[in-house]
């Protein structure tokens, strides 16, 4: 997932679709998207299940939104 952020940002961030060929960019784009997270709502249903057997009934694993936050580069990082 790493890196699709950002382009992602920056065309969806632009004017609006002007052409039928900007339009098909974008629902390209925007399929890709919702696949991708798709793609990582899946593999954390399956991590977070896994974590929850091992570390026991009382852990809670964080959700897809804190995941996606703790994974951003923080500001000043190299």
């Amino acid at each position: 997932m790493t890196g699709y952020g950002g382009l992602w940002r920056a065309t969806m961030k632009k004017k609006p679709a002007r052409t039928p060929e900007d339009r098909a960019d974008r629902a390209r784009l925007e399929a890709f998207h919702a696949e991708t997270m798709r793609r990582l709502a899946e593999r954390m249903a399956y991590h977070r299940a896994k974590l929850k057997e091992e570390r026991g009934p009382d852990y809670v694993p964080p959700t897809l939104e804190e995941y996606i936050m703790s994974r951003r580069r923080k500001p000043g990082a190299a």
